[in-house]
């Protein structure tokens, strides 16, 4: 029979439940099962962003074994229960309810506390590529067909800044778009960057240099053209192409203002003269 714990007042006293749960494996299966149900995480609690990122540091290692919880216990469990932790919060909290229309069920939750660093954390790549072990293997099963669902519509919602909320305005942490062109890099989708919608700054085009001269890391003398054609990766040539064509497009963007800047200055100087 399936164990289901009494339901804790609030996240606090579901934590203090996790940690008395101590080696029995259906206590920490059961409280798992529990951590999102409703009334337990949203209720009276300045945990809010709390349970996202403990199934997430829970859930890391559920493909290759990573370790990310400092519990003993937890470690030696680590698959069953890491598995078991992104099955509760890809269903509970990431899988997206709302209609096309309207932002994602799962954007308010990027508000809280500590939620929007531990995502991207959780999807990191491995170091070496620009692989993504949470995202597990290439033929994906319904896990991870549903990772990279979220994922895509997490870089959309994040980068397009549709939420309208002031107080979560993505324009203003530029710093975090070098991590979501790794997680297109992961994902074998850098090639939306193509989309003008996606504004670039600086530290975007130096992430799409890294990627599109990895096999080439001294740079010198090997234009983007060169790098796109001699690589064998397919990440490095798909952002050799995003820099190539953007670099285009920001190109005749310069020549255009420089051309309306020019107009504004005649008209100006026009004006001046007729009025002497």
């Amino acid at each position: 029979m399936q164990f289901q714990p009494e339901f804790p007042k609030n996240w606090y006293y579901w934590t203090q439940d996790w940690k008395a749960a101590g080696n029995s494996h259906v206590l920490r299966q059961g409280l798992i099962r529990t951590g999102f149900d409703t009334g337990l995480v949203w209720g009276h609690t300045n945990h809010s962003g709390e349970p996202i990122c403990f199934y997430l540091e829970l859930a890391d290692g559920w493909y290759n074994g990573f370790v990310g919880m400092a519990d003993d216990y937890v470690t030696s469990n680590r698959k069953e229960l890491s598995q078991l932790a992104l099955s509760v919060l890809l269903e509970k909290a990431l899988r997206n309810t709302a209609p096309d229309y309207r932002p994602p069920s799962w954007a308010d939750q990027l508000d809280q506390d500590g939620v929007l660093d531990k995502l991207l954390w959780f999807f990191r790549s491995d170091g070496q590529s620009s692989w993504i072990p949470n995202l597990g293997s290439v033929n994906s099963s319904p896990r991870e067909q549903a990772l990279r669902r979220f994922l895509k519509d997490f870089v959309d919602y994040v980068w397009l800044d549709r939420s309208g909320n002031a107080r979560f305005t993505f324009r203003n942490f530029p710093s975090f778009r070098p991590q979501l062109i790794a997680i297109l890099a992961g994902t074998n989708r850098l090639k939306i960057l193509l989309d003008p919608k996606y504004m670039l700054d600086e530290p975007c085009w130096e992430a799409l240099r890294s990627l599109a001269y990895s096999e080439h890391p001294d740079r010198e003398g090997v234009s983007l053209e060169e790098a796109s054609f001699e690589s064998k990766g397919q990440t490095a040539k798909d952002a050799a192409h995003v820099l190539i064509m953007r670099g285009i497009d920001r190109d005749q963007q310069a020549r255009a203002d420089e051309r309306h800047a020019l107009k504004q200055r005649l008209r100006e100087t026009q004006t001046r003269l007729e009025q002497i």
